[in-house]
């Protein structure tokens, strides 16, 4: 396989710096192109594919660190040396320049012809005109019937990348038994090691509200300071009448769902050292915990040959976003500022906040 050759400008952050020095002079030829990223153009509808998703969350973000809302002038109006525009527009550039280097990866290793937003564009109408013939032939339709250039881009190169993902695990990223071995030793610390069983007894103090919630975090605490060495939390429950106790065993290979209240109680549990109480906020139960951790098994490490293949996955992980950082780290990002400045989304957009990819 050809490795791509990239020509490497500068780090990728922050993205403004590369703005800044990266501008190119105006062009006809580029007049609908917002970007360049290693020389593959970015036009305005694509750029704006990534923009639109990334509305609600700056929204969100300045509401978070400035306590903005939304006002007619809220795109152009400096929060902290920054617009919120500026700040949609060059995470969406951060966005692309990863999905590019992707792009350019499957095309170098010989996945995908050359590609093109043009060619997308057909092959998303070539794509609905098949939906739309199966449909009215009786045929089985997966998923919608038509569907958005939006959902196409994101179906498209979601599988292209797990394509991508599995051509390289295949060829640059194989490794033997001798291989995995080593790298096991490297990071079983890290990923393979468990604790077969941890006890814990609790109070727990229930909320319906975050007025109520605050009141419940210092009743806990009141409680903890009170608490008196080797005295069970049992016997401190008298006088709360909406406080439980509780006493379980849970293990590291336990499996609860999301909905099951023990799932956070472990959750919990497996933060504490032996011997230790803490009052800790159980907000996935509306509750606020003072744990105390009664025992706790010695740590363990998986054996090699049972978490084999375990190995492997996170070796592959880690290479491809080894890779991935690399290429992203080394992108040329070239900014047409004529476009780039009048993108227009001062008017109403979508507020959804889901990501493409």
């Amino acid at each position: 396989m050809k490795r791509i050759r990239l020509h490497r400008i500068m780090a990728f952050v922050p993205v403004g710096i590369i703005i800044s020095l990266l501008l190119l002079a105006p062009s006809s030829k580029n007049e609908n192109v917002v970007v360049h990223i290693n020389g593959m153009p970015v036009p305005v509808a694509e750029f704006e594919l990534f923009l639109n998703r990334n509305i609600a969350g700056t929204y969100n973000y300045f509401f978070q660190q400035w306590g903005a809302q939304d006002h007619p002038g809220f795109w152009k109006t400096t929060y902290g040396g920054q617009t919120p525009a500026e700040f949609a527009k060059e995470k969406t550039i951060q966005q692309l320049v990863e999905v590019k280097v992707k792009q350019q990866l499957a095309v170098e290793m010989g996945l995908v012809p050359g590609f093109t937003f043009d060619s997308l564009l057909l092959w998303w109408e070539e794509d609905n005109l098949k939906r739309k013939a199966k449909h009215e032939a009786g045929e089985v339709v997966y998923g919608p019937i038509e569907n958005s250039l939006a959902e196409y881009y994101q179906y498209y190169f979601s599988n292209l990348f797990i394509r991508l993902k599995d051509e390289l695990n295949q060829t640059q990223f194989k490794i033997d038994e001798a291989g995995l071995g080593v790298y096991f030793e490297a990071n079983k610390e890290k990923w393979f090691k468990y604790t077969p069983g941890i006890e814990v007894e609790y109070l727990e103090f229930p909320y319906q509200s975050p007025p109520e919630r605050d009141k419940a975090y210092a009743k806990a605490l009141a409680v903890s300071k009170n608490r008196l060495p080797g005295v069970s939390l049992s016997k401190l429950v008298d006088g709360f009448a909406s406080v439980q106790y509780g006493h379980r065993m849970f293990t590291d290979e336990e499996i609860t769902g999301e909905d099951n209240p023990d799932h956070q109680r472990r959750e919990l549990a497996f933060r504490l050292e032996k011997g230790e109480a803490r009052v800790m906020d159980g907000n996935e139960n509306s509750s606020i915990y003072l744990m105390h951790c009664m025992d706790r098994k010695d740590d363990k490490i998986y054996p090699f040959h049972e978490v084999k293949n375990d190995v492997a996955w996170y070796y592959q992980k880690e290479k491809y976003e080894r890779l991935i950082a690399s290429l992203r780290s080394e992108a040329r990002v070239s900014v047409h500022p004529s476009v780039y400045e009048g993108l227009d989304i001062f008017k109403e957009t979508p507020r959804h906040n889901s990501a493409l990819f």
